[in-house]
């Protein structure tokens, strides 16, 4: 669902309508579950929820809720009273929702593991804060020193208890082989992952919001 911030209230629902109608119609087939991908939304869903699920049940949506970034807002809808599927990042550099105990009613599921191909490319885009691309180059470089798999250490989140649902985005039927076949081993990569996390935590560039552009 598309952010709802720029409508008026009285026209939010019909916003929620017609964006899942339009992906049921291009998808043509079953939708399980939907988000809300403006996590500034949680209270016009709160205020709404009756009459919002009403509305997914009619779809034959199954669930719905956030993909969020922030601490804040998961503590906002942490205590609803209804089942909820919330999206939060997780990777080696951002382990924060690792950490948590989640409420019963809530399914957690992670994303942005491999944080936008930052931890398995060898070289990053033109354009961004020039400190991203020096922690970068500090993460390869250890990355090498130790022998370590770009690809290994990146899914070895994948083994927590915490999280049992993870999106992962591939770009082709190989690279999910690659995926399928590769030991999870977090234990072991701890100590590594500690360190790796200390080259970018300065200036919190684990977070992509947060990667200031150059001019």
């Amino acid at each position: 669902v598309p952010t709802l911030k720029d409508f008026e209230d009285r026209k939010k629902i019909d916003i929620i309508k017609k964006s899942v109608n339009s992906s049921l119609n291009l998808l043509k087939h079953d939708i399980d579950t939907i988000l809300f991908h403006d996590q500034q939304d949680t209270d016009f869903v709160k205020k709404n929820f009756d009459l919002i699920k009403k509305i997914f049940d009619e779809l034959k949506i199954n669930k719905f809720g956030f993909s969020i970034y922030d601490l804040k807002f998961y503590n906002k809808i942490k205590n609803f009273n209804y089942d909820l599927t919330i999206q939060v990042p997780t990777n080696i550099l951002n382990d924060i929702y690792l950490k948590k105990k989640f409420n019963k009613n809530l399914k957690i599921i992670g994303r942005s593991v491999f944080l936008q191909g930052l931890l398995l490319n060898q070289k990053i885009k033109r354009g961004y804060h020039k400190e991203l691309y020096k922690s970068h180059n500090k993460y390869l470089e250890y990355m090498n020193k130790n022998s370590l798999n770009l690809l290994s250490l990146s899914i070895s989140i994948l083994s927590s208890k915490q999280i049992s649902n993870f999106v992962l985005g591939v770009d082709s039927v190989e690279q999910l082989k690659k995926i399928l076949n590769t030991q999870l081993t977090l234990k072991k990569s701890k100590n590594h992952i500690k360190k790796i996390k200390s080259f970018f935590r300065k200036n919190q560039l684990y977070d992509p919001r947060k990667w200031n552009i150059s001019s």
